[in-house]
């Protein structure tokens, strides 16, 4: 068991050395010295822990959410977060509320920025991450823009959510639909739940034509007529437009 835990922290510094650079299970099986079989139980399993990301069968494995929290310095997805993190404090400040932007890794979600700019409503987004996809707004924007494998991942290990908590969404044709609906529009908004004091929406970001990450908005029910439903819908859906737009920028020269 030593011997794999040590293989494992090998990996995890090998990749680090890369700088971002997605790194071949190839490479890492001739560098750790490691059997293929090992190797890729080893990989698996840290990808799910969440210390890497798969990229894709063909372009390898980066650092995953849990390596940047441990080391608490550079963000995961540091790029991203930090081109979004204006538009997110201005979308916050101009509805005085708590905004946040969220990615996935499978059932957890991982919060990449917040800002909360109502002093009467407490967030706490302390946590690496949290396992409430089917709960939130920006969870379910997540699940309906992810891969089919990983949705079929998300409800082996989750099940499917409980009419309770998801109306209409409780089997597996009910669930495509939702996700299908959530697409079709690009938002989702809902009170939290029946004992909840929360209106909270999500929408989704894209860079270009591709899904990145889940932007949503908490407002207190008690709040939500002060300024009127449509002004919160339209705040958020302004501010994934600018950071759709701004993380879309592609430079060129030559």
């Amino acid at each position: 068991m030593i011997k794999v835990l040590k293989k494992a922290f090998d990996i995890i510094e090998f990749i680090s050395r890369h700088n971002g650079q997605p790194v071949l299970p190839a490479e890492i099986v001739e560098k750790i010295k490691l059997n293929q079989a090992t190797s890729i139980r080893i990989l698996k399993d840290l990808v799910e822990l969440g210390y890497l990301e798969q990229i894709s069968r063909q372009k390898g494995y980066v650092l995953g959410p849990m390596s940047f929290w441990v080391a608490g310095g550079k963000k995961y997805k540091n790029e991203l977060s930090r081109r979004a993190d204006p538009f997110i404090l201005e979308c916050a400040r101009e509805s005085g509320q708590s905004v946040l932007l969220a990615t996935n890794l499978v059932e957890r979600r991982f919060i990449l920025a917040h800002y909360n700019m109502n002093p009467h409503f407490n967030v706490d987004v302390d946590e690496p991450w949290y396992e409430d996809i089917y709960v939130t707004a920006t969870g379910r924007i997540l699940m309906a823009y992810m891969p089919e494998k990983d949705l079929d991942i998300l409800l082996r290990k989750c099940g499917l959510p409980e009419e309770s908590i998801w109306q209409g969404a409780g089997t597996r044709e009910g669930l495509n639909e939702e996700l299908r609906k959530i697409r079709e529009s690009g938002l989702v908004s809902f009170v939290k739940n029946q004992k909840s004091t929360l209106f909270i929406m999500s929408r989704p970001v894209f860079k270009g034509s591709e899904f990145v990450a889940a932007l949503g908005m908490s407002v207190p029910l008690a709040e939500l007529d002060q300024k009127g439903t449509p002004f919160y819908l339209e705040c958020l859906k302004e501010c994934a437009r600018k950071i759709s737009a701004e993380i879309s920028i592609v430079s060129s020269i030559g």
